[in-house]
């Protein structure tokens, strides 16, 4: 069995308002879906926090042995937390070490963990969750 998760962060400014999202998939089907604004933050920061966000849930969802794939459209993100790419940026340094310490100690205790970089025509699901967060606050 496969749990694949699909993570994105929205951000309107540079920093601005800013939300974080997940869409968790079993063998292809949406099991959970998960967003919530997070103040005011960089696109790369809402980036961080959606898959912080999508590590911190996976032990409650995860079953025993199954093998997790996490999506995101951000190659910045991406390569940095799998070590392709240094991480030179002093407040995103404590955000990719959480990131990687996650997936070692959730990889070793459960089973595979995967990050990896996927086009953002492909990643539609997380990217729209989190625009709707973020329209949500606008119009309140």
């Amino acid at each position: 069995m496969t749990l694949t998760i699909n993570v994105d962060g929205a951000s309107r400014g540079n920093p601005g308002p800013s939300a974080c999202a997940a869409v968790f998939y079993r063998d292809g089907v949406v099991v959970k879906q998960s967003a919530r604004v997070i103040g005011s933050a960089t696109n790369n920061e809402a980036e961080y926090r959606a898959l912080l966000g999508a590590l911190r849930y996976l032990p409650s969802i995860r079953q025993p042995g199954e093998v997790v794939e996490i999506l995101s459209d951000s190659q910045l993100i991406v390569n940095q937390v799998i070590g392709v790419w240094n991480c030179n940026t002093s407040h995103l340094l404590p955000l990719c070490e959480e990131a990687q310490a996650l997936i070692a100690s959730q990889g070793a205790a459960q089973g595979r963990i995967t990050l990896r970089w996927i086009p953002r025509a492909q990643n539609t699901a997380a990217d729209a969750l989190g625009n709707r967060v973020l329209d949500r606050q606008a119009s309140a």
